[in-house]
């Protein structure tokens, strides 16, 4: 989380295997070595998908809609998931959605 306090996406990289993580794990799944490279990636990345949740858990309306997205970084092997902060569902529709 240190990277994100910065603005900046960080990763680890295998020094075995050259996989980069994002977040990063302390050991590779590939070659399950132990990973100590820190790296930094873009900020830009490919949006794999996404998911607009309208009600909690329990089936109760949320006061605005959540957005989670599945998104890999430029830079990284693997994709992570989070939520969108500051996005409307119009705006990732209109910038994202084909």
């Amino acid at each position: 989380m240190k990277g994100f306090k910065e603005k900046k996406v960080l990763g680890r990289k295998c020094q075995s295997c050259g996989t980069v993580y994002v977040p990063g794990p302390t050991y590779c799944r590939k070659c399950q070595k132990e990973i100590d490279t820190i790296v930094e990636v873009k900020d830009t990345g490919t949006l794999g998908t996404f998911t607009v949740n309208l009600a909690d858990i329990r089936g109760n309306p949320l006061d605005k809609p959540n957005i989670v997205a599945y998104a890999k970084m430029d830079g990284s092997d693997t994709w992570l998931m989070s939520r969108l902060e500051g996005w409307s569902v119009g705006r990732l529709c209109t910038q994202v959605c084909v």
